[in-house]
């Protein structure tokens, strides 16, 4: 099984952040860098070892506030604490972008 998935936006070892668009076995990936069909660049053989982690969300946030004028990021009710959820609030307050607290929708 490939270590990272379809749609996972990872930081790779030179800077950029990609999102995967395809991921085959073993370990081989297909991924978009940039932020509108004008700005993509597609990296045809992308491997783990050229991936150093799943990018935090403030690191999507950070980048894509540099292309998006209105960024919101947002929890689902009830699945992380009122802790964490204030801890959510603080780093998007930090980085300019909205937060908003989704509700939970049962069996959706």
């Amino acid at each position: 099984m490939a270590r990272y998935q379809e749609f996972d936006t990872v930081l790779l070892r030179d800077g950029r952040i990609v999102t995967i668009v395809e991921a085959f076995e073993p370990g081989n990936y297909i991924a978009d860098v940039g932020h509108s069909p004008k700005s993509w660049d597609i990296i045809w053989e992308l491997v783990d070892t050229d991936i150093l982690r799943l990018a935090t969300p403030d690191e999507i946030a950070r980048e894509s506030k540099k292309y998006v004028p209105n960024v919101i990021l947002s929890t689902v009710a009830t699945t992380i604490t009122k802790e964490e959820e204030e801890e959510c609030k603080k780093i998007c307050d930090e980085l300019g972008v909205t937060y908003r607290i989704r509700p939970f929708e049962e069996g959706k």
